[in-house]
């Protein structure tokens, strides 16, 4: 052993184990920063939802950042910066984020019981107009731009190397969604979820689990773009805001988007067997991982 080389019990044990495990330093990195956040913003200081939870949504980039920093240095964010920028994917892409999304969730709310009876029009310029906005500023700035960089940027290619397509997304699915669990004790972001019950969450991350699969196979077929994750779940929350205003019997409750996305779900892993277009070298670059050793 090079003496110069810090041994796993001196200073750099800490950086060591984030090498061997960078997957589990990304996930306690990034529920660390959003959950003490919330704790310090909400609980302590009582500041409105509004600016916690933006601030909250910072901890997946940052724990992504971090990692990145030790285990691939300049390089490693380099990647991660080019995936970001990742724009040219081809047009269908966009028309399954921006059309196909928001199709899937109007679906699930049409085949909820009463839906129908509850629908309040608005004309085609206004939700035009809305979607837009939604979509650019609460869509965007409020959640998708800060977490998809360690989502799907940092933690599915890596998952999917060890894992397999279909297993690491059931697994980030699970993961994703429970980083959301402190974000029930604001009333109205839980109000808006179906409330604080056993069921609100089972249904909540279900749902989550389902949207992930659909992101997945955008993902990997569109070279890992981290752009288009971040425009697809975007396009989720947006649907959620402008399609419950439409239908507002469906407004708090996340049954609506557990069917519609949930059935688009099941088909997307029986017709490609559970790879979700991992694999295809069509359809992948590999830019996430290169000179990247894989770890836990």
């Amino acid at each position: 052993m090079d003496p110069r080389q810090p041994s796993d019990g001196e200073g750099g044990s800490l950086t060591s184990a984030i090498r061997r495990h960078p997957l589990i330093a990304f996930f306690v990195s990034a529920y660390a920063f959003s959950w003490l956040a919330e704790l310090v913003l909400f609980v302590v200081l009582g500041a409105p939802p509004a600016l916690v939870v933006p601030v909250v949504t910072l901890g997946p980039t940052v724990g992504a950042l971090l990692v990145t920093v030790l285990i691939d240095g300049r390089g490693g964010l380099a990647r991660l910066a080019a995936r970001m920028r990742l724009w040219r994917v081809g047009g269908r892409w966009y028309l399954v984020a921006l059309v196909g999304i928001p199709l899937a969730y109007l679906a699930g709310t049409l085949l909820l019981p009463g839906a129908l009876t509850t629908f309040t029009p608005a004309s085609p310029v206004y939700l035009v107009v809305e979607y837009a906005l939604v979509l650019t500023l609460g869509g965007v700035i409020g959640g998708p731009l800060f977490e998809e960089p360690g989502w799907r940027g940092f933690a599915l290619p890596r998952l999917q190397t060890q894992l397999g397509p279909l297993r690491a997304t059931l697994l980030l699915g699970v993961l994703w969604a429970g980083w959301h669990f402190p974000q029930f004790i604001m009333p109205a972001w839980a109000d808006q979820n179906g409330g604080l019950s056993a069921s609100s969450v089972v249904v909540f991350v279900l749902t989550v689990m389902a949207i992930c699969v659909i992101m997945s196979w955008i993902f990997n077929h569109t070279h890992e773009s981290v752009f288009l994750a971040i425009l697809a779940h975007s396009s989720v929350n947006t649907s959620q805001v402008v399609i419950n205003q439409l239908f507002p019997g469906s407004a708090t409750s996340d049954v609506a988007g557990l069917i519609g996305f949930g059935v688009v779900a099941i088909a997307l892993i029986a017709t490609t067997r559970g790879r979700l277009g991992y694999g295809d070298p069509t359809t992948r670059v590999g830019l996430s991982l290169a000179a990247t050793p894989a770890g836990s």
